[in-house]
C-alpha cells in the first residue's frame, strides 16, 4: 500500500524513489499517480516527505487528479531541470 512506503524505504535504507515517464504502461508511475493521461513526468518521492510530480504545464490539470503535489516543469526550466530536481529533493 503507498500508505507503507516510508516504512518500506527504511527497511531498504532509501532516501528517496524516482519514477519518470508517462502512466501508461510503466506500472511504477501508473501505481504511484493512480494513471491518467500523463507522459513525460518525473516523480519523485522523498521518505518522509511528500511526493511531487514534476509535469509538462500542459498536462497540470490531468496531473492535478493524482492529488499529488504538482509542478509544472517549465517553472524550473528543462535545461537544468533534471540537476535541480535533484539539488531540490535529495
Amino acid at each position: 500500500m503507498k500508505s507503507d512506503l516510508d516504512t518500506l524505504m527504511q527497511s531498504r535504507n532509501l532516501d528517496a524513489i524516482l519514477v519518470t515517464g508517462n502512466a501508461d504502461h510503466n506500472p511504477p508511475m501508473y501505481y504511484l499517480t493512480g494513471g491518467g493521461h500523463i507522459s513525460a513526468a518525473t516523480l519523485i518521492k522523498k521518505r518522509g516527505g511528500e511526493t511531487v510530480l514534476y509535469c509538462n504545464a500542459m498536462e497540470r490539470d490531468e496531473a492535478a487528479k493524482t492529488g499529488l503535489k504538482i509542478i509544472p516543469i517549465a517553472i524550473i526550466g528543462m535545461r537544468n531541470s533534471y540537476k535541480k530536481l535533484m539539488a531540490t529533493h535529495l
